[in-house]
């Protein structure tokens, strides 16, 4: 059934304007990771690793949606090889279990950066690529045996949201413990470092707490109104007197903006992170800039 223009439009502009936001915010983020010598540290792999997953949110799960949309109200026509309901579930969830199991990963290096301090400053680069192997592997993994255990035809199952809100519930157990455990360490103060690595060291546990709440956040109502949705006719009657379409927009759109907000909050939160972005820009305008001088000079000479 096609969807009118009046609802189209505003709908595709807003997609278009946060998928443009994601891969670009976060395609900088990686540049800056990458490109700045003091911010290659270990502790900060796993952030890169979750800016790399939310700018493929952004470039592929997210655009798959926006070419859906699209297509429903006859703006375009882009065929999809396949199944592309099954092809933007399997997207779906590949990035949002990946995300959060690097979530989870963060928390628990977090914990033991709190804990063992002296050991976790030698723990070697190689073990950070195999985190990161694991990472991307168990999300693989998991997306697999979902999408292979419920019907083709059937892509909206309540499985799907049984086993991912079951893989959710456990992490977010696990991501509880390890910064309630963070918060009471750091309460009383027993740590082992010198004092600018331990208040460095803090600073970047609770930024990364706050990203972790934030994410969380995002992606409650994406899910709790799934469960509603499929689950009971709260939902659904509830819907029957707004407008049911709005509304699973607006929790895309929330769900989506998590890989938006993680970039900025960087820029917000970690010093570093700012200076090297702001010396990298600076850089990149002085190099553009100098050949138009030496242009202007040889041009007076």
């Amino acid at each position: 059934m096609a969807l009118p223009k009046s609802v189209c439009i505003p709908m595709l502009a807003i997609q278009m304007t946060e998928i443009v936001l994601i891969v670009m915010l976060n395609f900088i983020t990686i540049l800056v990771f990458t490109k700045t010598s003091f911010l290659r540290r270990r502790s900060l792999y796993l952030v890169l690793n979750l800016a790399v997953i939310d700018m493929l949110v952004g470039g592929l799960s997210e655009t798959n949606i926006f070419l859906k949309i699209g297509n429903l109200c006859h703006i375009w026509k882009v065929p999809v090889p396949g199944n592309d309901e099954r092809n933007l579930c399997t997207l779906h969830l590949l990035f949002v279990i990946a995300s959060v199991t690097n979530l989870v990963a963060i928390s628990i290096e977090r914990m033991h950066a709190t804990f063992r301090p002296l050991r976790h400053r030698f723990i070697k680069k190689r073990t950070y690529s195999v985190i990161i192997t694991v990472i991307w592997a168990t999300a693989a993994s998991l997306t697999t045996a979902i999408v292979l255990t419920t019907d083709p035809d059937d892509t909206e199952s309540l499985l799907i949201y049984y086993e991912l809100n079951s893989f959710n519930g456990i992490s977010l157990l696990v991501i509880c413990a390890c910064y309630a455990s963070i918060a009471i360490k750091v309460h009383r103060g027993l740590h082992l470092l010198p004092h600018g690595a331990v208040s460095r060291e803090r600073k970047l546990s609770k930024t990364l707490f706050i990203l972790t709440v934030v994410s969380l956040l995002m992606w409650l109502p994406f899910t709790i109104g799934s469960f509603l949705q499929f689950s009971t006719d709260i939902l659904t009657s509830f819907l029957i007197k707004t407008r049911e379409l709005w509304f699973n927009f607006v929790c895309i759109v929330l769900l989506y903006a998590n890989s938006l907000f993680n970039p900025t909050l960087y820029a917000f939160r970690l010093p570093d992170f700012r200076r090297a972005m702001i010396s990298l820009f600076c850089r990149a305008r002085q190099r553009r800039f100098v050949p138009v001088l030496n242009q202007n000079v040889m041009h007076r000479v």
